[in-house]
């Protein structure tokens, strides 16, 4: 169990770990799912599920509204996304430049949405209860950092502590996906033989915070609306998943999400960046404006050069700086992955 108060700071190279994609990646999936074109007589490319939701929503505004509006009028903006998604840093970018567009907005988050939700069901996480994978294959995930996360939450850790297992920890994961909510609920199933519903609890009780939102809430997470994990969605279901996806101006307004954030930031002990990429807009969406009490930050550095990973380094002490000028224990691994810290930090993460 981890002793000191640990924030986990996660972003795209930490779920890459478990096969879903990093943004160049995602940029071109998102731009394959938008590029909605027909032939005489069907659909030939694009995602067949956005283009239901597409029709759902210009019917109900069609519905609702004095104007009359197309839905060729939503498939003209989601070929501008395909067309800028080379140019675009990434898709959250691209959506947030074109704030107030609409229809550049609503198809952004649907093939977001869509997209995520394929990619969590071509991940080493899922699970398919009406196929031959009817089960968790931990041996699958076993050398990512999600393993190596558990064994050190579950050091020291009997069956009657699993009340308190999670207090010292929190999340903040700039990701739309659900792998850590879906992988510590099988795990905590699996290793300490506790009931679905004991599991689903110790997760809910986790402070883990999604800036950007999310692409639903899993099953056990809400009974009314669930979207299960690699979930295929269409029409009205997917409209109401995309409806979760935030930009960074709609998040910035998000107090109450950003202050919870912010809180944990503030009091912890320790901070690790996992798999983050330290872009401007969420190093400052990051930043509490107050003083905080981290003594550690570690985090990884793979894909940085090495100036990148000292101006990160100088990054960081500014945004750590005590009111006394003094600074915190900073390391920023060149090269090292997310299962490479715990690998190598193990014994400092789980230290008071």
């Amino acid at each position: 169990m981890f002793k000191a108060d640990t924030v986990f700071v996660v972003g795209a190279g930490a779920s890459s770990e478990v096969k879903l994609p990093l943004g160049s990646q995602l940029k071109s999936r998102i731009a394959d799912a938008i590029d909605i074109k027909f032939g005489r007589d069907h659909q030939e490319t694009g995602s067949p599920e956005i283009m239901d939701a597409l029709r759902v929503h210009a019917n109900f505004v069609r519905n609702t509204t004095p104007s009359w509006v197309d839905v060729n009028h939503y498939l003209h903006a989601g070929w501008r996304i395909r067309d800028a998604m080379p140019q675009a840093s990434s898709i959250d970018t691209f959506i947030d430049a074109h704030s107030g567009n609409e229809a550049i907005e609503l198809c952004g988050k649907l093939a977001i949405s869509h997209t995520i939700l394929n990619a969590e069901k071509a991940s080493l996480l899922y699970v398919d209860q009406r196929m031959r994978k009817d089960h968790f294959d931990f041996k699958s995930v076993e050398k990512t950092w999600l393993s190596r996360f558990f064994q050190a939450l579950t050091t020291g850790c009997s069956k009657d502590q699993l009340p308190s297992i999670f207090d010292q920890v929190a999340f903040v994961t700039f990701n739309y996906d659900r792998c850590i909510e879906h992988f510590l609920y099988h795990s905590l199933q699996n290793f300490y033989g506790v009931a679905a519903e004991e599991a689903a609890e110790l997760v809910n009780s986790l402070r883990i915070y999604h800036p950007y939102g999310q692409v639903g809430r899993l099953p056990w997470q809400n009974e009314l609306s669930p979207v299960p994990f690699g979930a295929s969605c269409g029409g009205s279901d997917l409209l109401t998943i995309s409806s979760q996806i935030k930009t960074f101006t709609e998040q910035v307004d998000d107090e109450d999400s950003l202050g919870a954030a912010h809180e944990a930031i503030t009091k912890a002990d320790q901070v690790a960046f996992l798999g983050f990429a330290f872009h401007d807009q969420n190093m400052e969406l990051l930043n509490p404006g107050t003083e905080t009490s981290a003594r550690r930050i570690l985090a990884t550095g793979k894909g940085l050069s090495g100036t990148d990973c000292d101006m990160v380094q100088s990054e960081l002490k500014r945004a750590f700086e005590k009111a006394d000028g003094s600074v915190p224990f900073i390391h920023v691994g060149q090269n090292l992955t997310c299962v490479d810290l715990f690998d190598e930090f193990l014994r400092t993460l789980l230290s008071a």
